[in-house]
């Protein structure tokens, strides 16, 4: 039987259990890669946001503000690129102390 599995950080195929040869993370598990809740908007990308911000060690504000900007297009339109803005306000606000003028 064939290994099809891939790194979910960088889609490189690897049948190792021990990890990725080109990125070293290690495989997600198969049974894993098949579940989303709500939607199936994040599987007709070519990474998913969770495993991006994984993969560069993304914090919740940098990883929220990066889940919503990637499905705007698909879900929350308008509202997510908002969030997104709001996230990313907070980070100002948060590690450099500078309060945000973007209004919308």
């Amino acid at each position: 039987m064939e290994d099809n599995r891939k790194c979910w950080s960088c889609g490189n195929p690897s049948g190792s259990d021990s990890g990725c040869a080109v990125c070293r993370n290690q495989i997600k598990p198969s049974t894993i890669e098949k579940v989303q809740h709500g939607g199936s908007h994040y599987k007709r990308m070519g990474i998913e946001p969770v495993q991006y911000c994984h993969a560069n060690g993304l914090n919740f504000l940098e990883g929220s503000a990066v889940k919503y900007i990637t499905r705007h297009r698909d879900k929350g339109k308008v509202e997510d690129v908002k969030k997104a803005i709001h996230y990313l306000q907070m980070i100002l606000e948060f590690e450099y102390q500078t309060k945000s003028t973007v209004t919308y």
